[in-house]
């Protein structure tokens, strides 16, 4: 974490921070995110695997944020500036809520092996995108038609903290601009015309990357380029029909430089929403670390180039729209089933599927045929 524990004399081992004026200053210790991750585990007696946060050159910079001060400026949590309560300073939420929360908000999975005691945190984005593949086809039984409803769109929703005073203003023009957005189209010839289009109506061009507008004036569409500004908490696919609500967010931004802030009140320490943030070195006066929202390669929003939805939920969407899904009845032995891998491709006659879910029936005798769901990627 940083706003670390400095062992260097005059410091004496408890928890400092220094003005220019060598005046103590409010002390929050923040949590690495790769750290926390690897120490739920730990606790739990697994070993994390983790390519993702741990190794990632921008993403294991991401903390924590939290309230809770060093300084003994709150009158319910006294601390001694001795010892770091580091539980303390983690979003107060269920650990199976934080880890399906990361597996959210960043479109990832956590595969666990109960027997070996390992976990792997991978991106779904690389699951879709590796070549590897396990040979399925032996003992096939019957493979389904289409089971699946197509999906028809997607709402991706950041949980942003009502009392934050500095995202209040931004999350409200959000708003405005959201509720005249309508389901977007793939090319700019897919717009429809004014009258079968409102005045003001809003929608995204995916091929185009931008948001249109049409116009009162000209009744046409215009790219609005200024939208992208506007909406940052919120990503709107096709006809978004199908919510998906993060239980994370980030911080809001300042004017200068791209710090970030929150605004909620010191007493709200216990009830603030959990958000992450990128940590940067910098060294102008004096080297010192600074929160931001975005680095050279990514953003934490929308509005922020490199983001969630181009980096992790683009190339998801796209397939998702189109994913058949398809039950396949197999007869396999113990060892397939003990071994079977929900992060890998299983090949059939030369199709490549990814595993849902799997249903089995054993007997004093036998295994019969499994039952799997299972998508065509």
């Amino acid at each position: 974490y940083y706003n670390y524990r400095r062992t260097d004399p005059p410091a004496n081992n408890k928890i400092c921070a220094w003005t220019n004026q060598n005046n103590r200053t409010v002390i929050i210790p923040f949590l690495f995110l790769r750290h926390v991750l690897v120490s739920i585990f730990k606790d739990a007696g697994y070993k994390l695997s983790d390519s993702m946060f741990t190794k990632h050159a921008d993403y294991s910079k991401l903390v924590v944020y939290n309230s809770l001060t060093c300084n003994s400026l709150l009158t319910d949590f006294t601390y001694t500036l001795v010892d770091i309560f580091t539980g303390m300073h983690l979003p107060n939420m269920a650990v199976s809520d934080f880890l399906t929360g990361i597996e959210t908000h960043f479109n990832c999975r956590f595969f666990i092996d109960n027997t070996m005691k390992n976990a792997r945190c991978i991106s779904v984005d690389d699951i879709l995108k590796s070549t590897d593949h396990i040979e399925f086809s032996d003992r096939i039984e019957k493979v389904s038609s289409d089971l699946t409803t197509h999906k028809t769109g997607f709402l991706f929703k950041m949980s942003l903290d009502s009392d934050d005073t500095a995202l209040d203003s931004s999350s409200s023009i959000e708003d405005i601009f959201v509720g005249r957005i309508n389901p977007s189209v793939e090319k700019v010839s897919d717009l429809p015309q004014f009258p079968y289009a409102e005045i003001g109506e809003i929608r995204f061009v995916e091929s185009a990357n931008e948001f249109y507008n049409l116009s009162s004036l000209t009744k046409t569409w215009a790219a609005a380029p200024i939208l992208k500004s506007y909406i940052f908490s919120q990503f709107l696919f096709r006809d978004f029909s199908e919510k998906i609500d993060s239980k994370f967010s980030s911080l809001g931004l300042i004017e200068a430089p791209d710090e970030v802030m929150c605004k909620n009140k010191l007493s709200e320490w216990n009830n603030i929403s959990p958000r992450i943030f990128f940590t940067k070195y910098q060294n102008i006066e004096k080297p010192t670390m600074i929160g931001t929202s975005q680095t050279n390669n990514f953003g934490l929003f929308f509005n922020q180039n490199n983001n969630l939805y181009d980096l992790h939920y683009k190339a998801y969407f796209n397939w998702f729209m189109q994913a058949r899904l398809v039950k396949v009845v197999k007869q396999m032995t113990f060892q397939e089933l003990k071994s079977l891998d929900f992060s890998k491709k299983y090949r059939i006659n030369g199709l490549d599927y990814l595993i849902k879910d799997v249903r089995v029936t054993f007997n004093r005798d036998k295994i019969k045929p499994a039952t799997l769901e299972m998508y065509k990627v």
